[in-house]
């Protein structure tokens, strides 16, 4: 098992990561660039909404490293009820 310390860092860097690739992937361009034989690219837009572009692992990492953060709270109280 894994000391309060230890979870607390850990925790950290998730949210960081995970915050750090969601703030990526947001601010990722709204084109997409297909290189075609005959040498022009074809640029093609990507309509989509901001919660289809934000939406990533990135979510998901940040959510783990919350619960990471709280875990070592909430064993802190399961114990103190005991």
């Amino acid at each position: 098992m894994m000391t309060a310390h230890t979870l607390r860092i850990f925790g950290a860097a998730l949210i960081l990561i995970g915050g750090a690739k969601a703030w990526m992937h947001s601010q990722a361009a709204g084109l997409l660039k297909l290189p075609t034989c005959l040498g022009p690219d074809v640029l093609v837009r990507i309509d989509t909404p901001l919660w289809h572009q934000v939406h990533c692992w990135g979510c998901y990492a940040a959510l783990a490293g919350l619960a990471f953060l709280a875990l070592p709270i909430v064993q802190r109280r399961l114990e103190r009820a005991r």
